[in-house]
This record gives C-alpha cells, sequence and structure tokens, in this order.
C-alpha cells in the first residue's frame, strides 16, 4: 500500500467513522487503479446524507460514492460536525460500485485477495475500551486482559491497507482516531 493510502487523519469528536473508512477504502482503490492519489472529503459524504455525526453505515457511505461521489478535501475540508450540504461543490470523484467480501464473514484468505484485487477494504471492529486505548505497535485484544459482559459489540469502522504474517500475523488499519 506504500504511496496507495493518505496519512492518517482524524475525525476528532465526531463519530465520522463510516465516511473514514468508505473514503479511505476509495482513495486507496482510485490510487492503485489510476496512479494518482486523491485526498477525498469525507465531510462531503457526511453533509450530504442522511448520516451524522452519531455514525451511519459503511454501506450508505459506500452507495453515496457511487451514486453521487465526493469532493476533494481541499474543495470540502472536514470540520467534524453535522453540517448543511453544499450542493455546489463539485464532486467529480466516485466509486463505480460497492462490494461485500463472501458476505458478513469472510476467512482470512478471502480478506487478503480482496486487498490484492481492490486495494485497502472498509471493514467494522469492535472498538473496546482496550482498543480505545491503544497507541502503537501491534495490538493484540487477547493478550490483554478483558471483562466482557457478553458478546462484542461492532462500533468503529477503519480500513484494512495491508498485512503481515509476522509475529502470528496482523492485520494493518488505517484508523481515524
Amino acid at each position: 500500500s506504500l504511496g496507495k493510502v493518505t496519512p492518517v487523519k482524524s475525525q476528532s469528536p465526531c463519530g465520522a467513522c463510516p465516511y473514514f473508512a468508505t473514503i479511505a477504502a476509495w482513495e486507496g482503490s482510485h490510487a492503485i487503479r489510476n496512479g494518482a492519489l486523491v485526498d477525498a472529503s469525507e465531510q462531503r459524504l457526511l453533509s450530504c446524507t442522511t448520516g451524522t455525526c452519531s455514525g451511519w453505515s459503511l454501506t450508505g457511505a459506500a452507495n453515496e460514492m457511487v451514486a453521487n461521489g465526493t469532493a476533494t478535501e481541499a474543495a470540502y475540508p472536514y470540520v467534524a460536525s453535522n453540517t448543511a450540504c453544499n450542493a455546489s461543490a463539485l464532486t467529480p470523484y466516485n466509486a463505480i460500485n460497492t462490494a461485500r467480501v463472501n458476505g458478513w464473514t469472510p476467512t482470512v484468505d478471502e480478506i487478503q485477495q480482496a486487498i490484492c484485487d481492490h486495494g485497502p477494504i472498509a471493514t467494522a471492529v469492535n472498538a473496546s475500551p482496550i482498543f480505545q486505548a491503544y497507541g502503537s505497535g501491534i495490538f493484540n485484544e487477547f493478550n490483554n486482559p478483558v471483562s466482557s459482559s457478553g458478546a462484542p459489540s461492532i462500533n468503529h469502522f477503519v480500513a484494512l491497507v495491508g498485512w503481515s504474517d509476522s509475529q502470528g500475523g496482523y492485520w494493518i488499519a488505517k484508523n481515524s482516531w
């Protein structure tokens, strides 16, 4: 993914992770397919859909990229709030389609193949308190003491930009925190 992913951005206090994950996946795919890295606008997806800073869905964000596209970050900068849609902003960048990797439960091999075939992919994760406290290095929640009150909830979206098979294997994720 070297040279195919824009720098990590901060969603600030706004729960805009669906837009950040969707844009990160689109940016990487666009860079691989077109040889040009575009810094695209998450705010355009946030402001011009029914989503809010309280979140939305990856499916909704991806469908918006197909139907209406987005602007560049420079043309429609991120302000981390629910602002009215600037309908006059040009949206020259759109996705050609959306897809899931083998429905809801892809295998590791299927996810890796999707990254090879299409570039970064947006995915859902459980952002547990331990995940939220993560700072750097390889994160492995199973190696940390966890107090759990039931099944983990899916409450955050990131873009998987790669993986490594070393040290037991791990995903490389672009996270918008």
